[in-house]
């Protein structure tokens, strides 16, 4: 009732001609991570490729849904950019009275829920029926938005904390590097 489900899935391997450079093809590799937001796919597919994906629209939360351990059941992203994805994910593409961040929040804070509906076998998996019936609360869309703006604001302050420690990482490197050729 808030929005759209699909099932990812993988062009054939027989038919390199699926596999290039225009569109990023996801998986769950790319959900499993401290940040909120899918990471840089290794494997793209070509435009013919594009034509047998399924597509996430930027805004929607991947979900894995098939894992080789049932903790890895639920792990969710945000997509800040169109991608394709492998079957092993569910995108959950919000509707006009959901906002994205909401959702995300709610699987990321409830991986439970997902996990719940798992079949609860050696590889996990919950199945797109399943993770369709999922039931989660849903506040006006005011409280939505506002804790999206939340969001967005730690988001951007992780990101510029975290350029501010790369650029300490090679201000150290540096001094390091000075220190051991006995240049200071």
């Amino acid at each position: 009732d808030c929005g759209a489900v699909i099932t990812g899935n993988t062009p054939s391997r027989k038919r390199p001609e699926y596999y290039g450079d225009k569109i990023e093809w996801i998986k769950s590799d790319n959900i499993n991570n401290p940040s909120f937001i899918i990471t840089t796919a290794e494997e793209s597919l070509s435009e013919k490729g594009v034509k047998v994906a399924r597509i996430a629209p930027k805004g929607s939360i991947l979900v894995t849904c098939i894992a080789g351990s049932p903790s890895c059941i639920g792990n969710a992203a945000v997509t800040n950019r169109k991608v394709a994805f492998n079957q092993q994910i569910n995108a959950f593409v919000p509707s006009e009275n959901v906002v994205a961040w909401y959702v995300f929040g709610v699987f990321f804070t409830g991986k439970n829920l997902i996990q719940k509906a798992s079949t609860n076998s050696m590889k996990g998996m919950v199945s797109k029926s399943a993770f369709s019936g999922i039931q989660i609360p849903l506040p006006p869309l005011p409280l939505q938005r506002r804790f999206a703006t939340i969001v967005e604001s730690v988001e951007q302050q992780k990101t510029r904390l975290r350029a501010h420690l790369a650029e300490l990482d090679t201000l150290f490197a540096s001094l390091q590097d000075r220190a051991f050729k006995g240049a200071l």
